[in-house]
């Protein structure tokens, strides 16, 4: 199959399991432990399709929509894998490529491995640019904040989370802190506050 499908998975898996074969030392068992997984990766209600990262780095614009994935560790997996693909093609084919992240402390959270912070550590020497959005600061890898050349906060009526937004912008400069963070907290609805932290 040129460009298989998760359908097209299941199915071989299911042929194999109810054939004679025997591929080596492959054993039908482990399959039929994973054969449940595999199902579970394949939405019920709308068609998803493998796709070669050289596919997003040659279009104008992709949309990876995973709201049809309901389990938030699938999801993780899908996007920990794409984001992977897409930057390793990256290094290699040194095209440029941008990448809008909503919830971005859904995928890279403190404590968790995850390839985010890397396309901010590393992506632009490799033409990969990263605008991450996030409603929960608190939570979201501190290298992604330290390695981003511009932040722009809308209001942060949270004590706690325009604290901790505005000791990341004062760069420990204690009078900076205390207007950031009393800025933060005074912004009406659509009003931002953008500072620069890094010159690239």
């Amino acid at each position: 199959v040129m460009n298989p499908t998760l359908q097209d998975l299941r199915e071989a898996v299911e042929d194999y399991l109810s054939s004679s074969k025997e591929l080596g030392t492959f054993d039908k068992e482990v399959l039929r432990s994973i054969l449940p997984y595999i199902r579970s990766l394949v939405p019920s209600d709308r068609p998803v399709r493998w796709f070669q990262p050289e596919e997003v780095l040659s279009s104008n614009i992709t949309v990876v929509d995973l709201s049809v994935v309901n389990d938030m560790s699938l999801i993780r997996i899908y996007v920990e894998t794409l984001l992977e693909s897409l930057f390793y093609t990256a290094q290699l084919v040194r095209s440029g490529l941008f990448i809008v992240m909503e919830e971005v402390h859904r995928f890279s959270s403190r404590g968790r491995k995850s390839i985010v912070p890397k396309l901010f550590m590393e992506g632009r020497k490799f033409g990969v640019a990263v605008i991450a959005v996030t409603q929960d600061p608190l939570s979201v890898e501190p290298a992604i904040f330290t390695n981003t050349k511009l932040i722009i906060n809308y209001i942060v009526p949270e004590a706690s989370s325009s604290s901790y937004m505005a000791r990341i912008l004062s760069g420990n400069d204690l009078v900076k802190y205390k207007k950031i963070r009393e800025t933060l907290t005074a912004l009406k609805q659509f009003e931002a506050l953008v500072l620069s932290l890094i010159h690239i």
